[in-house]
């Protein structure tokens, strides 16, 4: 199975999200002021839970895939393993400006 259709059919539907997040406010006074050591905080604070689930989604997504789809199972196994670990990162990030790491795991995330 070639990927390459689903992956320009998945482009073209969300294009136009991405552009809408890229266009945000926020995204661009970020982008163009900077944040503040709070507002960074805040973020990565976030971003820990982004990661920390990302490789458990991905692995439920993949176990739903039909076998049609197996290369983009593949991809998802490949890129669950590429992700591995990742979250330590990012409690590493918020260490090195201020939040413990048992802050960082135990901060619940925002809606």
């Amino acid at each position: 199975m070639n990927a390459l259709p689903f992956f320009l059919d998945l482009v073209s539907r969300t294009d136009e999200a991405r552009r809408g997040f890229e266009t945000h406010p926020v995204v661009m006074d970020a982008v163009a002021k900077g944040m503040s050591l709070e507002r960074y905080r805040r973020l990565l604070l976030e971003l820990y839970h982004v990661v920390w689930h990302f490789n458990p989604v991905c692995a439920a997504a993949a176990s739903r895939l039909p076998d049609e789809h197996r290369q983009i199972r593949y991809f998802l196994y490949e890129h669950m393993h590429e992700e591995m670990g990742h979250e330590q990162w990012v409690v590493n990030d918020l260490e090195a400006v201020g939040v413990a790491p048992a802050q960082s795991v135990s901060h619940a995330p925002s809606v």
